[in-house]
């Protein structure tokens, strides 16, 4: 299937929405473009965050727990996308 898209001044391309139904895509969702001679491909990305549960864990936080670990990692300088 071929679709035409437009692109912005500020050189964003809208992906068609059909295109991110079958790739899995959300509005926040991250693909890599590999350039091949004069055309590109978009391939999904998956998020950190989308492994979610497949990891099993003996670790159970309560949310003020969790919130308190989140707040103690900020002071350490780094930065937690949630809060």
């Amino acid at each position: 299937m071929n679709y035409i898209a437009s692109i912005t001044s500020q050189g964003q391309l809208t992906v068609p929405l059909e295109i991110r139904k079958k790739l899995g895509l959300t509005s926040r969702g991250k693909v890599l473009l590999t350039l091949r001679d004069k055309e590109f491909c978009a391939r999904p990305v998956p998020s950190v965050w989308s492994a979610m549960g497949a990891l099993k864990s003996t670790v159970s936080l309560t949310d003020a727990e969790l919130r308190k670990a989140r707040e103690e990692y900020a002071k350490k300088g780094y930065r937690s996308s949630s809060k």
